[in-house]
Order: C-alpha cells, then sequence, then structure tokens
C-alpha cells in the first residue's frame, strides 16, 4: 500500500481528534520523521463502520504516493503526551526522546526522566539505556556511574548493542562497577557482532 502523506497526516488527524491511540501515535510518528513508517497490516483487519476513529486510520492508507510531509515536532510532542496519557508505552519513550534532543527537540531533561522511567518499567531496552545515559552524564539527575552500570546492564540484557558498549566502557574502566576486562571484551566483541562500531 502507498501513502499520500498529505493524506495520511489528514486522516489520522481525524482519527486522532476522535481519540484513537494508535493515530496519534503513528501521526506522530509522521509528523516527527516527514515520512511514513506505518504498519498497514494491522489496518488491514479494522472493521470499517465509518463512524468509527479505526475507519479514519484506515483511509490514512487507502491513498496513493504522494508529497512528503514536513516534520512537525511540535505537534507530534503534544500526540505523544495525549497517547502517553492513554498509557501508550512508545509515546511515553518517543516523547522522552523528544526531550532529550531528539528530532528537533528542545531538551527537557526534567520532563524526560519520568518518561524513560515509564518505558524502562515496561522493558523497553532503550529507555534503560537512556537512564543510563542521563546517570552516567548527570544530565538531569546526580551523576552517578552505579546507577548508569545498572540501567546499561538490564538494557544489555535486553539485547540492546549500545549498552553492550556502555556497559563494557564501564567495566574496563572500573567506573561505578569493580573493574572486569574480561567482561568487558566480551561485551565489546558482542556489539562489534551485532555491527556496533567500537
Amino acid at each position: 500500500v502507498f501513502v499520500n502523506f498529505a493524506e495520511a497526516v489528514h486522516w489520522y488527524g481525524l482519527a486522532a481528534e476522535r481519540g484513537h491511540v494508535n493515530a496519534k501515535l503513528d501521526l506522530a510518528k509522521l509528523l516527527l520523521s516527514g515520512a511514513s513508517d506505518l504498519d498497514a497490516t494491522r489496518f488491514r483487519q479494522i472493521r470499517r463502520d465509518p463512524q468509527s476513529p479505526e475507519t479514519a486510520t484506515l483511509a490514512a492508507l487507502l491513498y496513493p504516493r504522494g508529497d512528503k510531509v514536513e516534520a512537525d515536532v511540535e505537534r507530534a510532542r503534544t500526540l505523544l503526551a495525549e497517547a502517553d496519557a492513554a498509557g501508550d508505552i512508545e509515546a511515553s519513550e518517543l516523547l522522552a526522546q523528544i526531550y532529550l534532543g531528539a528530532r528537533g527537540g528542545e531538551r527537557d531533561y526534567p520532563r524526560a526522566l519520568p518518561l524513560l522511567r515509564k518505558a524502562a518499567a515496561a522493558g523497553r531496552e532503550a529507555a534503560e539505556f537512556g537512564l543510563g545515559d542521563l546517570f552516567f552524564r548527570g544530565l538531569g539527575v546526580p551523576k552517578d556511574q552505579a546507577v548508569a552500570a545498572d540501567h546499561y546492564e538490564r538494557a544489555a540484557e535486553a539485547g540492546h548493542v549500545r549498552a553492550k558498549t556502555a556497559l563494557a566502557t564501564i567495566l574496563f574502566d572500573g567506573l561505578g562497577r569493580p573493574m572486569d576486562r574480561v567482561r568487558a571484551a566480551k561485551l565489546f566483541f558482542e556489539a562489534a557482532d551485532a555491527g556496533e562500531p567500537i
């Protein structure tokens, strides 16, 4: 299915106005990237009730390829905040990334912290990695390499490649954890095998 991005924004906007949380999340992604990362198969199975928010979401996928949509971080932030308030963990994580300065967002570490904690508690390894970075660098929190190592450890155990590199660095230098160069080397090799530049 090819998407006319301008029409997709329109239809996702309608679905979002009707309260469809997934539409808010997908519209926010579209507005952040200026491109589409939509899961068409998810929406093909939605019932075709003309008044439902799901139908407006589905309609976004029914248009031929069109012009790319300009990124709109502010509108995406608003939509992600609404989806986060409705309990969508992916929205929490994406909103935290914006507050960390991703995609042109203005850095706001105190706002990112609870969002990362919520996403990490739900098992999102990228959020664990983000928390590790905040504590390792002392961004919006007191610098604490031991706490950073704990977050990197959980993210690395879940398979997050950059967390393996960060944890390996901590272990190699003995920062916040006892020095363990053997384990550090193992983690560096695992990360390199996964394609992480070392």
